[in-house]
């Protein structure tokens, strides 16, 4: 199998949760299935919860590929079924995080991303999210951008 710059952000991305900051490995599941209406699609990533329960889902895109409206709406299409609270758009310059909190199960609001706002756990750093679940649920949507570079790529095809 060819590594595309598309696979190579994400895997530089999902070491990083592993190595870094020691997320265990088999709570992580790679290219999800999920049904779309009647498409199968497959997310890039899912970060699962102790209970095994879906917590974020990643959307990644080559580090030439801008993070855009299309990036989020792809993530949120994919949402509709997994249910996560967080969204990660990353491509290997920036990390966009989007929370998503719900009084009840259809209260989500349209989003843009012309809402960013400061990174929503103050962290500054997308991945430490995923180590903290937050309990509280309301119908506010938050969406933070972290800037910074995955490790450089060191040969230019795979």
């Amino acid at each position: 199998m060819r590594l595309t710059p598309e696979e190579w952000v994400r895997q530089q991305f999902l070491h990083r949760l592993v190595d870094a900051y020691h997320y265990p490995a088999g709570r992580i599941g790679v290219e999800v299935a999920i049904a779309v209406g009647d498409a199968k699609k497959r997310c890039d990533a899912v970060v699962y919860d102790e209970q095994l329960q879906p917590l974020v889902l990643i959307e990644c895109k080559a580090e030439h590929v801008a993070l855009t409206q299309s990036t989020l709406d792809q993530a949120l299409t994919y949402n509709r079924q997994l249910r996560v609270p967080y969204l990660f758009l990353h491509n290997g310059h920036e990390t966009i995080v989007v929370r998503i909190e719900r009084k009840t199960a259809d209260a989500e609001r349209p989003l843009s991303l012309k809402d960013r706002a400061s990174d929503p756990d103050k962290s500054g750093c997308a991945e430490r999210l995923i180590m903290r679940q937050e309990a509280q649920r309301s119908d506010s949507i938050a969406v933070g951008q972290h800037s910074g570079r995955s490790a450089k790529r060191s040969d230019s095809k795979a």
